[in-house]
């Protein structure tokens, strides 16, 4: 195999991921670059990257979503747990499933009238959030505060001249799930370097194969090296990747710790 072509950072589009099958994503190289270098791999893993835009459309609508959903059910529990006592037990999750509770709510034994609570927990599965809302979220994974995603912007991987640059370049670009990771094994690297992941060039087997992993669907499809992230970039994309791959859960409420000391010391300023 001819390594030096794939590299940490470098950047393959046409990527379909298990996460998101029916979106066209890209592949992020994140396998350690001396390993490459020595050829010590048999398997280059990458993690998987959204055009920002689209990411809005899918991902980002999903998660935003989600997350307003569980702040409403909460709400809910606290609106309908003196009648329905079974949900007290949801009160502290993180990630609740609206099918499985309105299952449950509907083969409770007891004679309660579970009818105003069933609507209500109707309204909530069918929410959506809206562009506002996930426009937010961007915002965080901009600024850093949605751990899980990274925000690449499309001037740390373009091969432009800085001086060909647009003042959107520096705000578009791709948004990391750095919780979605996947591998190529080292046929298909070799394949991609070659420039042989090509529709025109693959067998009927092949294109079947290879389409699982790929977009490759018509006369014209390729897969290749088509960017690298730039250093810094690429470190600082490396760092974020390992802070969240490996972050530590604890039950310290950070808000509680906050709102403790407010109440210690009320309409006090500090020096």
């Amino acid at each position: 195999m001819e390594y030096g072509k794939i590299k940490q950072g470098t950047i393959i589009h046409g990527l379909r991921s298990n996460q998101y099958p029916n979106r066209e994503c890209s592949a992020i190289i994140i396998t350690a670059e001396c390993d490459i270098a020595q050829c010590k791999v048999s398997k280059f893993y990458y993690l998987s990257a959204m055009d920002v835009r689209t990411w809005m459309d899918t991902d980002g609508l999903d998660y935003t979503t989600a997350n307003l959903q569980l702040a409403k059910f909460k709400t809910f529990i606290n609106n309908f747990s003196g009648k329905i006592p079974e949900l007290k037990q949801y009160q502290n999750v993180a990630v609740v499933d609206l099918d499985k509770i309105e299952s449950d709510i509907r083969n409770l034994p007891d004679p309660i009238d579970t009818s105003p609570a069933l609507k209500e927990l109707s309204k909530i599965k069918m929410y959506r959030a809206q562009t506002k809302d996930v426009l937010g979220n961007l915002k965080r994974v901009i600024n850093g505060d949605l751990t899980h995603y990274f925000f690449l912007p499309y001037n740390t991987y373009t091969a432009k001249n800085q001086k060909e640059l647009k003042p959107k370049d520096f705000c578009e670009g791709l948004v990391v799930n750095l919780l979605d990771i996947g591998f190529f094994d080292s046929a298909t690297v070799s394949m991609i370097e070659r420039q042989d992941m090509d529709f025109a060039k693959l067998s009927e087997t092949d294109r079947e194969q290879y389409g699982k992993q790929f977009f490759l669907e018509k006369s014209g499809d390729m897969i290749f090296p088509e960017e690298a992230i730039k250093p810094p970039y690429r470190e600082l994309l490396m760092q974020s990747f390992s802070f969240a791959f490996i972050r530590i859960g604890v039950d310290f409420n950070s808000t509680n710790a906050k709102n403790y000391w407010d109440k210690e010391f009320p309409n006090t300023e500090m020096p």
